[in-house]
């Protein structure tokens, strides 16, 4: 029994010698920071701080402290939906393209002054390879604005009035007949 409170007694001792470190080890790097409140900063000040978080929390406070998180969370997430509208309106075709533009001029270079050409070359196809869904993003882009209606697709043509032929589908193709 008398062992046991020893060995409880040099493991608070140790704990204490521990947790005294780490004070002193935060009052030293709240010195180097020469802020204010921060470069006369002593013992009791790290008592009194770590004494006002050492009583338990009521309801109240427990019910505020979650609507400020909530708050906060709510903050964040409209933060970064603002950041996904902003990156949207970035995300235009001439910017798409002023960016493959730059990766090119990248590979032309990097081609141009490296000597050994296995390794140019590899540069060359890592960098097309990871640029190629912006290039596709492109290629579906204008053809999105090129696309027409169906509506306009299978209207005939005003000029075919002025030349007196007439427009006909022949059923297996895009081409009138």
């Amino acid at each position: 029994m008398f062992d046991m409170l020893e060995e409880n007694k040099q493991l608070t001792l140790r704990v204490v010698e521990a947790a005294n470190e780490d004070v002193a080890e935060t009052i030293a790097v709240g010195r180097q920071l020469e802020a204010e409140g921060f470069s006369d900063l002593n013992l009791s000040d790290i008592e009194e701080y770590i004494e006002s978080h050492d009583v338990e929390l009521e309801t109240n406070d427990l019910i505020e402290l979650s609507e400020e998180y909530k708050d906060k969370e709510q903050d964040i997430e409209d933060a970064l939906r603002d950041d996904v509208k902003e990156s949207t309106y970035l995300f235009t075709t001439p910017n798409i393209k002023e960016y493959i533009a730059m990766i090119q001029t990248a590979i032309d270079f990097i081609t141009k002054i490296d000597p050994d050409i296995e390794r140019s070359c590899f540069i060359r196809r890592g960098l097309q390879a990871q640029i190629a869904p912006y290039d596709l993003i492109i290629k579906e882009r204008q053809q999105a604005s090129k696309q027409q209606t169906i509506g306009k697709f299978l209207m005939p043509s005003t000029s075919s009035c002025a030349t007196g032929r007439t427009n006909r589908y022949d059923g297996r193709s895009r081409i009138f007949i």
